[in-house]
């Protein structure tokens, strides 16, 4: 995912990542959020159409805050890119909705981190299959 336009990342964000109310946000919806960050409409259609590259941290921070995910998101660093796997916040909230016997929270967090798992695998350039150190089957003759 570090290989992609700041563009593309953000319209990863507005495709994939949910409300709390399971619906998806809307540009709109950003740019009112990010409006009181000093992040204007004509800046931010700028970056989700890639005509501006390099925002500051501020403006990534802000854009990370609204989605509820670490700002090394945006990183095209591999050693500093972070995942868009719901917060700590996210995955303690979900988790205290009700309380649940033991079997429950066990599955509960499996779920979780198979959620993450294909949230990471669902990202704009990831490989759908993870490499395996098997080579393939040969056919017999």
């Amino acid at each position: 995912m570090y290989d992609t336009t700041i563009g593309e990342r953000i319209q990863w964000l507005l495709d994939n990542i949910r409300k709390p109310n399971g619906t998806t946000y809307t540009l709109n919806e950003v740019i009112e959020a990010l409006k009181p960050k000093g992040v204007s409409r004509t800046y931010f259609f700028a970056l989700k159409c890639d005509e501006r590259k390099n925002p500051s941290l501020h403006v990534l921070e802000a854009l990370a805050g609204i989605f509820g995910i670490h700002p090394g998101f945006f990183s095209k660093d591999p050693r500093y890119y972070v995942p868009p796997v719901p917060s700590q916040e996210v995955q303690v909230a979900l988790r205290a909705v009700a309380p649940l016997n033991a079997e429950a929270q066990r599955t509960l967090d499996q779920l979780l981190a198979r959620a993450d798992e294909l949230a990471l695998r669902n990202q704009p350039g990831a490989k759908s299959d993870p490499p395996t150190d098997q080579a393939p089957p040969t056919r017999a003759r």
